[in-house]
């Protein structure tokens, strides 16, 4: 429920409770951006306007994570919130989702799948390509926004390079399911 209303309840009924943190549901740039700045990264300006301004909103998240959870799985620069010690979240991947395969074309073809193109930096890898374009760099950009996920990995296998995010200092998924 929102707030996780829901985890009193289900303590109530002796459930475990294990929190899996992935971003925007505990981080607020104003604890964030110190860290982020630290890296020599800087948090997109969309973080700053709503729904993700909300403090109160990201307090209680992690707050009540850290009174009902049992276990809390999170990342630094989207943990700055927290109290308690979290186990550190490595993304977790199913490998028999994925068909490995080498395109060997001339022209690589490049795959983006922004889930938001402020904070995966999509303007500037825009930038960059219109500049590599202008020098006579050949390359075809395939843009995946509001596909299934399983369009997006279909995309990938045929891919070349694969761009990820430019605004944060450690991978996303977009980059395991490249690898994968």
């Amino acid at each position: 429920l929102p707030g996780n209303q829901d985890f009193p309840m289900l303590k109530a009924f002796g459930k475990q409770i294990i929190c899996i943190f992935e971003g925007s549901d505990v981080r607020h740039y104003s604890a964030a951006e110190p860290v982020a700045a630290a890296f020599g990264y800087h948090i997109p300006p969309m973080y700053r306007k709503a729904p993700y301004d909300n403090l109160a909103a990201r307090w209680q998240n992690m707050r009540m994570a850290e009174v009902y959870a049992d276990a809390i799985f999170s990342l630094p620069f989207q943990s700055e919130l927290a109290l308690r010690p979290y186990w550190h979240f490595y993304l977790p991947v199913n490998l028999d989702l994925y068909c490995h395969h080498i395109p060997g074309r001339e022209v690589p073809r490049l795959g983006h799948a922004p889930s938001r193109r402020g904070f995966k930096g999509t303007d500037q890898f825009f930038a960059v390509l219109d500049r590599l374009e202008a020098e006579g760099v050949a390359f075809e950009l395939q843009l995946l926004e509001k596909v299934t996920n399983a369009e997006v990995i279909a995309a990938l296998e045929d891919a070349d390079v694969v761009l990820d995010e430019l605004n944060a200092p450690h991978y996303g998924m977009l980059a395991l399911e490249g690898m994968a």
